[in-house]
């Protein structure tokens, strides 16, 4: 009898205790979402702020630099696989 209601106790106290890891998992999730959120305006406000696009302007980087370069590395792979093709035929 005595030890069945240790095991009872052992099992309670194993729910709790993934309970509040679970608890914890849920809190830490909310925690990165606003993160990341803070991070988009923060951004946003960044890009929209007069003193830093006037800097983007001067340097010469309007923000889609790096798309531009993936998009052209992207096209001359595509390219180059043509090329390829084309050769084996």
């Amino acid at each position: 009898m005595k030890e069945e209601g240790k095991d009872f106790k052992k099992e309670l106290k194993e729910e709790e205790e993934d309970e509040e890891e679970k608890i914890e998992k849920f809190f830490a999730l909310i925690r990165s979402f606003r993160d990341a959120r803070d991070g988009f305006v923060k951004k946003r406000e960044l890009n929209n702020d007069p003193k830093t696009k006037d800097k983007r302007e001067e340097s010469g980087d309007d923000g889609n630099k790096r798309k531009k370069q993936k998009k052209n590395h992207r096209e001359e792979e595509e390219e180059g696989a043509r090329l390829d093709l084309q050769l084996a035929l």
